[in-house]
């Protein structure tokens, strides 16, 4: 569930990419500072989360996977049900 939330939640903030898979590191998606912060809002929104402060920086995640794993540490009974 938390993966198919990244996914819709990046096609929402980033039309323009055709495709998206984990292993796309964010930088070159040109997630930059600003989209970055409207992707968090997405998710936060999506999912009922908050991001901690210090995770507010694209910086702080190379890859989508780095991304989904953060998400899934907020959300664990969502990524329990992505499991399932």
């Amino acid at each position: 569930m938390v993966e198919t939330v990244l996914f819709r939640c990046v096609g929402k903030t980033a039309a323009y990419l055709s495709s998206v898979s984990l292993d796309d590191r964010l930088v070159d998606l040109e997630f930059d500072s600003l989209r970055f912060i409207q992707l968090v809002v997405q998710l936060e929104n999506a999912l009922g989360v908050v991001f901690d402060d210090e995770k507010l920086d694209p910086a702080q995640f190379e890859r989508m996977s780095d991304l989904l794993a953060y998400l899934e540490t907020l959300a664990p009974k969502a990524a329990n049900a992505r499991g399932a």
